[in-house]
């Protein structure tokens, strides 16, 4: 028996839709975002501002676009990726950007994902 649509909260179920979408699209503008959810584009633009507000979207270079931000990312860690393994997993993350220089991360696969729980950037960047 699927869920009972008379309970459903329409603005939040319209933001939590908009965050699967972050699961198949890196980015996506407004006008991407009305139309694979079949909602006005100002309704979208709200919805992503309220996200971006939390820290489950952020806004791209160009300012167009939104992507998945740290908050959503945070939710999609693993479970048992509490804060003593953040911890000593922060210790060998940051003794790997030193020894190479380079920007290192921390990968989990979730089912047929990709994805970063922590990482560091390189020095240089």
């Amino acid at each position: 028996m699927g869920p009972n649509r008379s309970y459903t909260i329409e603005s939040l179920d319209t933001g939590l839709r908009l965050m699967q979408l972050f699961l198949a699209h890196d980015t996506l503008t407004v006008s991407e975002a009305a139309e694979l959810l079949s909602v006005g584009r100002s309704t979208a633009h709200r919805v992503l501002s309220t996200l971006e507000g939390r820290g489950f979207a952020i806004r791209d270079f160009s300012g167009r676009g939104y992507s998945a931000g740290p908050e959503l990312v945070r939710l999609g860690r693993p479970a048992g990726f509490g804060p003593a393994v953040r911890e000593r997993l922060a210790v060998v993350l940051e003794d790997a950007v030193l020894r190479t220089g380079e920007t290192v991360q921390c990968t989990a696969l979730s089912g047929d994902r990709v994805i970063v729980t922590d990482g560091r950037e390189s020095p240089g960047r």
